[in-house]
């Protein structure tokens, strides 16, 4: 499921990306040439050059991500709680038995967690 999520969300954060970008450097060249923008009166043609449809298409994109990420999410998250839940399961059977200490057991779960937050 982690890589459907994946492969899912990964070429929406490139759109997102790659229409920030756009929308950054016509923001940048307006910015950049303010003076001459103002002495040559040409505010208009600035002002279309950054249109709403370019700002629409971004936040339409960005909302895409968020709802890709809500729809899956939940479900990536459902798999690491099961995952934790079986290590304390079979951690806690191996403290039992003293095969492995509490501490081990804590540290193990801790070292797995710092792991897998990132993924």
């Amino acid at each position: 499921m982690l890589k459907i999520f994946v492969t899912r969300v990964g070429p929406l954060f490139g759109r997102v990306q790659m229409s920030m970008g756009r929308l950054s450097a016509v923001l940048q060249e307006d910015l950049q040439g303010l003076r001459v923008v103002r002495a040559f009166s040409g505010a208009k043609r600035a002002k279309r050059r950054a249109t709403r449809g370019q700002l629409t298409s971004c936040a339409n994109l960005n909302l895409e991500v968020i709802r890709a990420i809500a729809n899956n999410f939940p479900f990536v998250n459902l798999c690491a709680n099961l995952g934790t839940i079986a290590v304390v399961g079979f951690g806690g059977v191996q403290v039992f038995r003293h095969h492995l200490t509490l501490g081990e057991l804590i540290a193990f779960n801790s070292y797995l967690g710092f792991l897998l937050v990132p993924i």
